[in-house]
């Protein structure tokens, strides 16, 4: 029995790329087979993407939230492994693992994430590629207006500030509405990330940055005074003075090297006075 050409599902935010010459400049990457252990991709949908991904040669794996989708993949690519799950529910490094082991790979390895990621929870899914460290170098789809978020601005965010910390981000090319169907209501836009040789802060300190962040900017209208005392009154007399800071600025309009040097001196401050 032939299973049919799944349908998009609004509650799941399906928008299903059509646009061959797109699909093909989303899938290049020359290097794949010398660089990589495997690929994953997330949310294949009717596998637009995946039809290229199946050509590469590499070790391929799919995970979709929707049954329907599985189904008509797994006819498709009876030989490729594909998982019905939701994306944000797995410890994804677990399942990676478990994937080297039924492909009989050994450590260390190195995986390529590729996704047209749903928008409503493209964030989560983003952050959760940076908590799983085999995951070397990911392509990804946003809404535009999001994909911007994680690209230098006047005013950067601080999903900017994390993920530049780590990776070193591209912005490949915007994809119109009518490249989709059905089409959404906005522009979307292909961003690279490929791990940084030397993070600019190590990666044991990425839950601790992100915490601080969280703070920093959780509050757009404050300023950069009025967040620093929220998190130690005494040190931030000292960091602004010691920084050469104001405390009129916002934390949106600091360059990432002074938020690094603001997280560092509150680390050191926090453990000289809180670890003893």
């Amino acid at each position: 029995m032939t299973i049919p050409l799944p349908r998009p599902k609004k509650f799941w935010g399906q928008h299903f790329l059509t646009h061959t010459p797109s699909i093909q400049k989303i899938t290049q990457n020359p290097l794949i087979l010398e660089n990589y252990d495997a690929i994953i991709e997330i949310g294949p949908g009717r596998g637009a993407i995946t039809d290229i991904l199946v050509t590469k040669k590499c070790p391929l794996l799919l995970i979709d939230i929707d049954q329907e989708c599985c189904d008509y993949l797994q006819q498709k690519y009876p030989e490729t492994p594909i998982m019905q799950a939701d994306i944000l529910s797995l410890n994804l490094e677990d399942v990676l693992q478990n994937f080297f082991q039924f492909l009989k790979l050994s450590h260390p390895l190195k995986i390529w994430a590729i996704s047209n990621l749903p928008y409503n929870i493209s964030v989560p899914i983003t952050r959760q590629f940076l908590n799983t460290p085999c995951i070397q170098e990911m392509r990804l789809m946003y809404q535009k207006e999001v994909a911007l978020k994680f690209i230098k601005q006047k005013k950067n965010s601080s999903l900017y500030h994390l993920f530049n910390c780590y990776y070193d981000i591209t912005s490949l090319f915007d994809l119109p509405p009518s490249f989709f169907s059905p089409q959404p209501q906005i522009t979307s836009s292909v961003l690279n990330f490929c791990k940084k040789e030397t993070p600019l802060l190590s990666w044991e300190k990425k839950e601790s940055f992100e915490k601080f962040l969280r703070h920093l900017f959780s509050s757009k209208r404050k300023t950069l005074q009025n967040m620093l005392k929220g998190l130690n009154p005494t040190w931030a007399y000292l960091a602004l003075e010691q920084l050469k800071l104001t405390g009129k600025e916002r934390a949106e309009d600091l360059p990432q090297n002074e938020i690094i040097m603001l997280y560092n001196h509150y680390d050191s401050f926090h453990q000289n006075h809180f670890s003893k």
